[in-house]
């Protein structure tokens, strides 16, 4: 360690006197006009100029410091950045050149404007127009054949300036190379999204949180190697699919570990995965003994091969930490769309709101979780073929990931996850997933191409003894929603309700023929709303084997195993109550938050939504609204015979509904 804390290197003038002295050279010398004498005032001398600042090298970074004029340096004592109140991760003072090339964003493509004008043949038809909403028009618009991209954007300009011309959305351009994408938090406000080309020699970031590190890799797998791998990943027969509780995640799964680690596994969420040999996979072996030489890992976690079989295919948030992973390398072997991202966020904590009993429900304390600060970063990473990202053990403490649906996207995508855990969090069961799962991409309904699916579907039938699994309702479009209850958005209304509870609490009611259905904005009564209030389309309803009424299909496979449903029928929805229990057809609100850290009040009651089938809507205008907690009694079932069906209910015999 060398004695002399203080730099021998030449001295250099402040920052401020270069700036002066550069501005002075740039100053035209212009005569100056000879003031008026005034009184004199007072006033503060200027500055002293400034004398040659001091520096000092850090023993730790190795970085120069600009030191504070009243610090001095004991040369007999080893000198960091601490010292002066500096943290080695900054820059070093005298380099004026950010690491990684930042490039500008480019201009977003010249589009085509969506006009209204195409339906306003008429005066009549332009004032029938302008009272349209954004439902109405985009079916409009789809009627005869017209684009509807930027049609928001242009209801909020034709608000804003009724006399103004139509206008286009704008569009961000995606990467076309690996980019490095990253925007921070200023003033309770995220910033703008800074681009990054990441050089071919690869960039190294630490992140701000937990001192995490993601490296890129350009060109870590070679074309020759890359063709090799795609054939065998084309031909091979190991690929799993998973399902979290009832349905498939949508990707497939091939897990490979070496003979030498017998046992290996990996798990998540539910989902139990046995390695199969990576001996049947030549060519994956080769990769992961190259990983194994440049990491200096061995991958007791196995070798995850995932294969994303089009856009539709996704990754939710969620963080590698379920085995205590501390280095994960993930290799994409096959993107033939181009880049596709991969977004970090900081965790925060879970501020899921319940609609039964307004609580804050949180499995178990994370790791890592804060709230929000001046200072966080959102980063996306966009990674080309054949190149490769890591990310150690602070990424996954202090951030979450997601690879998000891509509609757009039509190709397919296939990464090598090369993961090393602590073995105390060894996985344990036998693999859950079903064997010789395809490559190729289910069928799936294009919601923006050709709007909802409402009415009756051709392969769902209706009646008793007829039961369909959450994965069959799924896969056929009876009812589009992995756990929720209700399929639907906002923009097209509800299509199906799955009934699954019956809570007097919540002021919830089934009478067969009808039924009083509780919900949350976010969870499916803003879908409702718009089936009552505009485009009054029918809903297909399910009751589910969990039903706690004499209503419900019966239990198949014993309590523990998945629910059925059966599908009974199209039920209309005839109105809806907000939540102070007031007939209502406002759009339904956001249910409250909930403050942590304080004594809970009990929650107002969310929106609640009758549905009817063969009832008149005018019949009902005299309901009142349900002031107490009320169960309709179901009739007397007999031990040797199923439940009867209802008879006939008038209309007039819902006048008295609690």
């Amino acid at each position: 360690m060398p004695a002399a804390r203080q730099s021998s290197r030449p001295r250099k003038a402040s920052a401020r006197a270069r700036e002066a002295a550069a501005d002075a050279a740039e100053e035209p010398k212009t005569p100056i006009k000879r003031q008026k004498q005034t009184k004199a005032v007072a006033t503060p001398a200027p500055p002293p100029a400034e004398e040659d600042d001091a520096w000092a090298q850090c023993d730790a970074c190795q970085k120069w410091r600009l030191l504070p004029k009243d610090h001095v340096v004991d040369e007999g004592k080893p000198w960091t950045c601490s010292l002066v109140g500096r943290s080695c991760d900054e820059r070093a003072d005298d380099d004026t050149e950010p690491m990684g090339t930042v490039t500008p964003e480019p201009p977003p493509p010249t589009q085509h404007p969506v006009s209204l004008k195409d339906l306003d043949a008429t005066p009549e038809d332009k004032a029938k127009v302008m009272r349209m909403k954004c439902p109405e028009l985009r079916d409009a618009l789809r009627a005869k054949g017209l684009s509807v991209d930027g049609l928001k954007e242009t209801l909020q300009a034709r608000l804003l300036n009724p006399t103004s011309n139509d206008v286009a959305r704008k569009k961000k351009n995606d990467p076309k190379v690996t980019t490095f994408r990253k925007r921070e938090r200023r003033n309770g406000r995220w910033g703008p999204w800074v681009d990054t080309v990441v050089p071919e020699d690869g960039l190294m970031y630490r992140t701000r949180r937990d001192g995490g590190i993601i490296r890129i890799y350009r060109n870590f797998e070679s074309m020759e190697d890359r063709v090799v791998l795609q054939a065998t990943v084309a031909e091979t027969t190991l690929f799993r699919q998973y399902k979290f509780g009832n349905v498939p995640e949508p990707r497939v799964h091939m897990l490979l570990a070496p003979e030498s680690a017998p046992g290996c596994a990996y798990s998540y969420h539910g989902v139990t995965m046995r390695a199969s040999s990576i001996e049947q996979a030549p060519c994956v072996k080769l990769l992961a003994d190259k990983c194994t030489e440049k990491f200096g890992k061995d991958w007791n976690v196995g070798v995850d091969v995932v294969a994303y079989r089009d856009g539709y295919d996704s990754c939710g948030w969620h963080a590698d930490d379920t085995q205590g992973e501390t280095l994960i390398v993930a290799v994409i072997l096959q993107s033939g769309g181009g880049p596709r991202r991969v977004q970090f966020r900081p965790k925060t904590p879970d501020a899921k709101y319940d609609d039964s009993n307004g609580i804050t429900r949180r499995s178990k304390d994370h790791v890592g979780e804060r709230p929000l600060q001046d200072g966080d970063e959102e980063i996306e990473l966009w990674i080309e073929e054949g190149d490769c990202y890591t990310m150690d053990r602070g990424v996954q403490i202090g951030y979450e990931h997601q690879v998000p649906k891509v509609p757009s996207y039509g190709s397919r995508r296939v990464v090598a996850i090369l993961r090393e855990g602590q073995p105390r969090f060894k996985a344990e069961g036998a693999d859950t997933g079903t064997p010789n799962a395809s490559l190729e991409p289910p069928e799936r309904w294009d919601y923006e191409k050709n709007g909802g699916r409402f009415g009756k579907l051709a392969n769902v039938d209706e009646g008793e003894g007829v039961y369909y699994s959450r994965e069959h309702l799924c896969a056929t479009g009876g009812h589009n929603q992995a756990q929720r209850g209700v399929s639907g958005s906002l923009e097209r209304g509800a299509e199906s309700v799955v009934v699954s509870r019956c809570s007097s609490k919540m002021r919830e009611a089934d009478g067969v023929s009808w039924l009083r259905y509780t919900s949350t904005r976010k969870q499916g009564a803003a879908s409702l709303w718009r089936n009552l209030v505009t485009n009054g389309q029918p809903i297909r309803v399910f009751r589910s084997s969990k039903l706690a009424n004499a209503w419900a299909p019966p239990l198949l496979n014993g309590e523990k195993e998945p629910a059925q449903y059966r599908y009974d029928g199209l039920y209309d929805i005839a109105c809806m109550w907000d939540d102070a229990g007031n007939r209502s057809v406002k759009e339904p609100s956001q249910a409250p938050p909930v403050s942590r850290g304080k004594k809970r009040k009990a929650p107002l009651p969310m929106p609640r939504t009758v549905a009817t089938r063969g009832v008149r809507p005018d019949s009902l205008q005299a309901l009142p609204p349900p002031a107490t907690p009320a169960v309709v009694p179901a009739p007397p079932v007999s031990p040797q015979a199923p439940p009867a069906p209802p008879g006939a209910v008038r209309p007039d015999s819902l006048q008295a509904l609690p």
